[in-house]
């Protein structure tokens, strides 16, 4: 009933809708629909009232899960929380279903790679995806690169932002970090149990102080854009980006025959390739080209005496004019 309330306030645009008109279009009594909109309220959709009835805040863009068809069932939003990714864990655990997602307004122990802290303030996108791809482990790091590879899409088609993807888990734009991703993952026997991936979207926020070179879409486009449309979007992008690569995978003979698709789309985005880096791990650290990325998601540095390096993990930092990040 909730969801029908919803589509008949969000039909009107914003104007007001009577008490008997939603009452008469559902056939239930007015105090049935009184009870309705109090309890909607509280959930925190901006519902409003007047003398003559009730409407939708139209800049109210707040991810609750009546407003996304086609996911509303998979949608978990909350005011706050510690961490999307834990909650999100703690769901998949709980038998959640493919392509649910975490939303939370402010995380208040938000993480990225490695723990490290992600200031995560309202205003901004904070959600985690629970995913359970027919995968075996080896290849759980292709649904990453599938994730950037939906968002940037949907970035370009929604804003038409040059944004460009650095490995291995960021979002550039001119440089800035635009975005952050993190997966994690659990396995059954010789296969995926689940896999989360947790995104951090400046969006409307202003980037912590302790990320000078962070940028939000607010920033860019000098004004303020609705998060909740931008989340429906890429989630419809994402998972037609997963569906499609899985099902290439699950269809081959050829184990690895996922691995160009997704390898090449990404490749398309990338700003890293080409660049001079600088490259981070637990115990060492060095400077390079970075020159390709391999089918397995690694990416290829050439050292100045002409080496070549195969990085699995660790941190890459684009360098020279512009790029410190």
């Amino acid at each position: 009933m909730k969801e029908r309330i919803i589509e008949i306030l969000k039909q009107a645009g914003g104007e007001t809708v009577s008490g008997p008109e939603i009452s008469a279009r559902l056939d239930i009594s007015r105090v049935a629909v009184w009870k309705h909109l109090k309890q909607m309220k509280e959930m925190g959709y901006a519902i409003s009232s007047n003398p003559r009835g009730y409407y939708l805040d139209p800049s109210s863009d707040t991810p609750l899960p009546l407003y996304f068809k086609g996911h509303r069932d998979n949608i978990h939003y909350f005011p706050m929380l510690n961490s999307t990714m834990d909650k999100a864990r703690e769901l998949a655990r709980a038998d959640a279903s493919h392509m649910s997602a975490v939303v939370a307004e402010v995380q208040q122990s938000g993480r990225g790679r490695l723990n490290r802290k992600w200031v995560s303030q309202e205003g901004g996108l904070w959600f985690s995806m629970i995913l359970r791809p027919l995968l075996p482990p080896p290849l759980a790091w292709q649904v990453n690169f599938a994730a950037s590879v939906a968002m940037s899409i949907t970035l370009k088609k929604i804003f038409d932002l040059d944004v460009r993807v650095k490995w291995p888990n960021d979002i550039l734009y001119q440089e800035r970090k635009l975005a952050g991703l993190l997966s994690e993952m659990e396995t059954e026997g010789d296969m995926i149990s689940f896999v989360i991936i947790g995104i951090g979207l400046n969006v409307n926020n202003s980037p912590s102080k302790a990320e000078p070179n962070a940028i939000s879409i607010m920033d860019i486009l000098g004004k303020p854009v609705h998060r909740r449309n931008l989340l429906s979007d890429f989630l419809d992008q994402f998972e037609a980006t997963v569906d499609e690569h899985v099902k290439k995978q699950k269809h081959s003979s050829d184990s690895a025959s996922f691995t160009p698709s997704i390898i090449t789309q990404w490749k398309e985005m990338t700003g890293t390739i080409g660049k001079k880096v600088r490259i981070e791990t637990y115990d060492d650290f060095f400077e390079g080209v970075a020159v390709d990325v391999d089918d397995t998601g690694a990416l290829l540095i050439e050292k100045d005496d002409g080496t070549i390096c195969k990085v699995i993990y660790g941190d890459c930092f684009h360098q020279g004019v512009g790029a410190n990040i």
